[in-house]
């Protein structure tokens, strides 16, 4: 029979001595909270700031400079930038002081005010490494100045094996984040809240604290692609008219191979469309409904080219490879086919209301057709079309237009 062990257990800093314990932790913790206990000792400041990958991963939303609605009734919006932005300079200087910075490959600024002279800073200067970095929603971003450092880094004659940049969580709406903490405590000191008010410190802890299970990267429940654009037919989280420029799909296709985004794009024949140049997908597909595949051909992962994939949201917490950040956590189920499309080239093809659509091989567009969606002469009430007409006004002939039709009737 074995002894029982009645020694008191390990303290925390004998547990996160173990290097691969620290690690895996880290990004749960939330560097607020590391920087607290760091404070706390020589012991732990020397654990923290001297165990690689400690800071691969750091969230910068913690330090929620837009909170104080007050302070904003009374400042102008330059006021307001200007501030914020002072307080964003005065973190990052922080953060270099304390030789975080140099280890960071996954930054998220989602939400915040950044100066584009920061942005230029961490990804055209030699001692930054990053990785991945999240910029949804940031507030005032300058987006013809940030495509021009873009275009800096794929230049033809840019040093061998760069850009260190790989890829830019852009397009999509942000996963903000629920610890409450302010830049000041962070700059002059540990402030009331814990490394026991982390999310991370709280994951064992049932509902008692509102964060975002889809850190994890492991969707929950019966559909492991719900947050995904591998789910539901229908438009997906790319947020297309913050981005109708046409210089914003122009990047995508120069950054092909060297840098990725939550966005990809439309893979069509794009010269066959009235208005032709690259486009966002913004539309996500199930097989055509009569070949049930799509003439280019669906992506998978692992399998076709990493362009023909967006990364998914959340950022990975544990990696900074492109390949990582195209995956999610299937639960042991094969990754369904993954076909996206601009709403160009769905014209007259794809029903707004079921998701059905018909593909350039199986379905010829009439050109006798009646008056469609977006034409002045366009009426539900009575629609031009013959029994070769799949798609009127953005419903399907088959069902959606005739059960409006009927609805029409019955009520109107």
């Amino acid at each position: 029979m074995a002894a029982v062990n009645n020694g008191l257990p390990g303290s925390l800093l004998d547990l996160l001595s173990n290097d691969l314990i620290l690690r895996h932790t880290s990004p749960y913790i939330g560097i607020r909270s590391l920087v607290s206990l760091a404070a706390t000792s020589k012991a732990y400041q020397s654990l923290v700031y001297h165990t690689p990958q400690v800071f691969q991963h750091v969230d910068l939303q913690v330090f929620d400079f837009w909170k104080s609605f007050e302070r904003r009734l009374y400042l102008s919006v330059r006021d307001v930038d200007e501030a914020d932005t002072q307080r964003l300079s005065v973190v990052f200087t922080a953060l270099e002081k304390r030789n975080v910075m140099h280890g960071v490959r996954t930054l998220i600024l989602d939400g915040l005010f950044v100066p584009i002279t920061i942005i230029e800073d961490i990804l055209c200067n030699e001692r930054y490494q990053i990785r991945l970095l999240s910029m949804r929603e940031s507030h005032s971003l300058q987006k013809p100045e940030f495509r021009r450092i873009l275009r800096h880094l794929i230049r033809p004659y840019r040093p061998k094996g760069t850009p260190n940049l790989r890829g830019i969580y852009l397009f999509g709406p942000s996963s903000r984040i629920h610890e409450v903490s302010d830049s000041d405590d962070f700059i002059h000191g540990p402030g009331a809240i814990g490394i026991t008010a982390s999310v991370g410190a709280q994951l064992g802890a049932g509902n008692s604290m509102d964060y975002d299970p889809n850190d994890l990267r492991k969707p929950l429940g019966e559909d492991p692609y719900s947050n995904s654009p591998y789910g539901a037919p229908g438009m997906w989280s790319v947020e297309e008219k913050p981005w109708e420029a046409p210089e914003w799909p122009e990047i995508l296709e120069a950054c092909a191979g060297l840098i990725h985004f939550d966005a990809v794009l439309c893979r069509h024949d794009q010269e066959n469309v009235p208005d032709p140049g690259p486009k966002l997908a913004t539309v996500r597909l199930a097989g055509c409904r009569s070949c049930g595949t799509c003439p280019e051909g669906p992506a998978y992962p692992g399998t076709s080219p990493a362009d023909h994939l967006p990364i998914l949201s959340p950022p990975p917490l544990h990696s900074s490879r492109i390949e990582v950040a195209q995956r999610i956590d299937t639960n042991g189920q094969p990754y369904p086919p993954l076909i996206l499309r601009c709403r160009t080239c769905l014209k007259d093809r794809w029903c707004e209301r079921c998701n059905v659509w018909w593909c350039e091989m199986c379905y010829t567009i009439p050109k006798n057709r009646g008056p469609t969606k977006g034409d002045p002469a366009s009426t539900i009430s009575s629609p031009a079309w013959n029994g070769d007409i799949k798609v009127h006004n953005g419903l399907c002939v088959s069902q959606c237009l005739m059960a409006e039709l009927l609805y029409g009737d019955l009520w109107g």
